[in-house]
């Protein structure tokens, strides 16, 4: 149960857990706070035989939603490849529940949210819903670049 002024202890709670998970567990990572309040988490991964990856987690301002995504997954900008691009994000994004496979300007990413309601420590399910859109790209990277280079 909250008591009265227990919001104010809540809050910002679920980005200090967060960095201390990261710590704990030894994970590389850089800090990035936002001019709006909110603050993220930088982490870089390589794909086998593909990009180093971006993967941010990033809380908004009052620390009760969290976007996950990874970034530099791939550049098609070709625009005789588009209609191709969309038909296949259109495919992935009807096959995975959670990873939400998206293009802007080129640039492919995919990222997911997640309200961080209640009075608990979010920590581990955040990273490892972080693992799982890596591994939705890792087994998804190859479809990229068969129309990138096709």
């Amino acid at each position: 149960m909250i008591r009265s002024g227990d919001e104010h202890y809540i809050m910002f709670r679920n980005r200090e857990n967060f960095r201390r998970y990261l710590l704990e567990e030894n994970i590389n990572f850089e800090d990035v706070p936002f001019q709006d309040g909110g603050h993220g988490f930088r982490l870089l991964q390589t794909l086998e035989n593909g990009p180093r990856l971006i993967l941010g987690v990033s809380f908004n301002s009052d620390d009760t939603i969290v976007d996950i995504k990874i970034y530099n997954i791939a550049k098609i900008d070709n625009p005789l490849k588009k209609e191709f691009l969309y038909a296949l994000l259109n495919e992935l994004n009807d096959d995975y529940r959670f990873t939400k496979f998206v293009e802007d300007d080129g640039e492919i990413t995919a990222s997911y949210s997640m309200s961080l309601l209640g009075i608990m420590d979010y920590s581990e399910l955040i990273f490892d819903t972080l693992v799982m859109i890596f591994n939705s790209v890792k087994e998804e990277f190859p479809k990229f670049m068969k129309l990138q280079w096709g």
